[in-house]
């Protein structure tokens, strides 16, 4: 497919979207409680959408070279208003929520079949947690399997296809086990549950089998041997599956890098790479979405 026919396909799928659900989306913007002018800015939100969408999908690693040096000189006659560069970021933050509206609607729901796992999100290299700035109040240290970093976490579902099921962002120092009742809860999940050593723990099998979820883990060292069924074995096997999802948003959409300079830049970029995975890989971009893209009601609490 073309790349002007990519293009534009995915702006207009994004702008259907977008105008069903802004004016849900204008109810839960926060305000200072003063009266202001409203400026209505000249670039929409779905052009604001797309344009951030798409320099993920390029592998582009700068946003301001991205913007200021290859989506002016060849995507101007795509998006006519484009503004300058700082009007630009200001907009991206007034736009996150549609971002997470839209990483909602492309949830699936569970087949009975699904794996759980996070990974960790550095905002920068463990010699420079001191000098870090941007996110001092906000990110902690956490612990891999392999090593120590500082940052966040990133905890998915997901079924046996790869599909998003539920996700959610946390500190890199929270165990992986505390966000699995919200994760479940989101998600509506039930069945089966696979997820590695990490997620063993006393009395977690009991609790997440009050809610109809069956957790099927691998057992420590430590630990006497579990009998499972062919079937589970065999699924067992198969829990790289959720790896894919880390692998590719971070070696093709760019989710974990040290470079982000505020909070909207991190969310931004957790939500594109989110959605591009969903949309993209998935979901079969190039074979036409615009089922995929189904009408959402917002609910926040």
């Amino acid at each position: 497919m073309p790349i002007d026919t990519q293009l534009t396909t995915l702006f207009c799928l994004i702008d259907d979207f977008c105008s069903d659900i802004s004016e849900q989306v204008e109810q839960y913007m926060l305000t200072c409680g003063k009266l202001k002018r409203v400026r209505q800015s000249q670039i929409c939100a779905s052009e604001v959408i797309t344009l951030l969408l798409w320099f993920h999908l390029t592998g582009s690693r700068n946003f301001k070279a991205f913007y200021l040096y290859w989506a002016k000189p060849f995507l101007s006659g795509y998006f006519l208003n484009r503004p300058s560069y700082s009007r630009f970021i200001e907009l991206k933050a007034k736009y996150v929520m549609y971002f997470v509206a839209l990483v909602e609607s492309l949830k699936v729901s569970s087949a009975g079949i699904a794996f759980v796992d996070s990974t960790k999100l550095a905002v920068c290299h463990n010699k420079r947690i001191y000098q870090h700035r941007v996110f001092a109040d906000s990110a902690t240290r956490g612990k891999t399997s392999v090593d120590w970093f500082y940052g966040f976490k990133i905890h998915l579902i997901c079924d046996h296809i790869g599909r998003l099921i539920s996700y959610c962002i946390t500190t890199g120092n929270v165990d992986d086990r505390k966000v699995l009742p919200d994760l479940i809860e989101h998600s509506q999940l039930t069945g089966k549950l696979f997820g590695d050593r990490g997620y063993v723990g006393k009395n977690w099998r009991s609790r997440l089998a009050e809610v109809g979820v069956q957790l099927i883990t691998r057992v420590k060292r430590n630990m006497k041997p579990q009998s499972l069924d062919a079937f589970d074995s065999a699924v067992l096997r198969k829990r790289g599956i959720i790896e894919a999802p880390f692998h590719l948003m971070k070696s093709q959409f760019d989710l974990e890098h040290t470079r982000h300079r505020s909070k909207i830049g991190l969310l931004t970029t957790i939500f594109a790479a989110l959605t591009l995975y969903a949309l993209v890989l998935v979901n079969g971009y190039k074979s036409g979405i615009q089922q995929i893209l189904k009408p959402i009601e917002l609910k926040f609490t």
